[in-house]
């Protein structure tokens, strides 16, 4: 070790002479590797203190970023609700000289049930953001119920809008907690009605704590399925007014998928379901169909309609039943 090779030397150089003993170095070596875990030890813990420190400024950052501006004055809540107009709407990221979106102009209906679809970066997703006030346009205008999106205040938007979006987060938590996290009040009974809505229930019976199942963090625990029914029945759980669900059935197979669809349409009654997806196996039956190329709205109508057109929306129906579907 350390301490053999200090005490060979030393002899070398003539320490060793009687004034030094050989017990004097034995006890210096068995210092040394007291000392040895301590430092390695205090190395690791400034380590952690740096890394914490780093993690500390990101979360302070967020904390004092301001928040979207509320109208002032903006007085008692107000239901989000009504139909959803996009008014020559155009985005591109910071930066970035490339619309995502050019200049879209569409028209949802309130209560209506409308699918948006397209191709690989087509710009669905980016709209669906946009619609929930997470980007703003770079240009033009949305409105839902007539409001400005920009006028609606946070708390309205969010009480009135739910959201799923393509890749769900799941916390650390019971599965109950996750499904009820978006909720004002603890309600166990509607966390249930829910996660039946959802197709989680058959899962939850083979759970080994029910609905007290920890999920781990980000819901490693569970399948891609469960994890996008889990996600689904957390947007569903508050009643929001707008569901807006981004390819948040992609894990599911066909049946699964078609039962899912049909208990979403009852759920939904009365407001508006906005689905994004790659698949259009379900698309025939929605109210609308919008159809994105490259940023653009190219085609728009009932999905019977716009497959006997045999425009872009036929040409897509046609590859997925020829090929395998795009990757998402």
């Amino acid at each position: 070790g350390l301490g053999t090779a200090v005490v060979l030397w030393l002899g070398g150089l003539g320490v060793l002479d009687g004034r030094i003993t050989l017990g004097d170095f034995v006890a210096f070596n068995s210092y040394l590797g007291i000392l040895a875990w301590p430092t390695v030890a205090m190395g690791w813990v400034i380590n952690v203190f740096q890394r914490g420190f780093a993690a500390l400024d990101r979360i302070c950052a967020i904390l004092d970023e301001p928040a979207d501006r509320d109208p002032e004055g903006s007085g008692e809540p107000e239901a989000v609700a009504g139909e959803i107009e996009l008014d020559r709407v155009t985005f591109r990221y910071p930066g970035s000289s490339r619309s995502v979106l050019d200049s879209v102009s569409l028209r949802i209906p309130a209560g209506s049930f409308c699918w948006i679809v397209g191709g690989v970066g087509s710009g669905k997703t980016t709209l669906a953001h946009l619609i929930a006030r997470l980007y703003h346009p770079t240009s033009g205008e949305i409105r839902i119920g007539g409001r400005r999106l920009e006028e609606i205040p946070d708390q309205d938007l969010r009480d009135g809008l739910g959201f799923a979006p393509q890749e769900s987060f799941l916390f650390s938590r019971s599965l109950e907690e996750n499904i009820g996290m978006g909720m004002k009040f603890s309600d166990p009974d509607r966390v249930r009605e829910v996660g039946r809505i959802s197709r989680l229930d058959p899962d939850i019976d083979e759970m080994p704590a029910g609905w007290k199942t920890m999920v781990g963090e980000r819901g490693f625990t569970l399948s891609g399925g469960q994890r996008q029914r889990a996600a689904l029945a957390r947007t569903l759980a508050p009643r929001p007014q707008i569901l807006i669900l981004d390819d948040t059935l992609s894990s599911l197979d066909a049946e699964t998928e078609k039962i899912l669809l049909d208990r979403l349409r009852r759920e939904s009654r009365g407001k508006t379901l906005i689905l994004i997806s790659h698949r259009l196996t379900s698309v025939i039956d929605a109210d609308q169909v919008f159809v994105l190329r490259d940023g653009k709205l190219v085609e728009e109508g009932k999905g019977s309609e716009l497959l006997e057109a045999g425009g872009p929306f036929a040409d897509l129906f046609r590859q997925q039943r020829l090929g395998p579907e795009p990757a998402g």
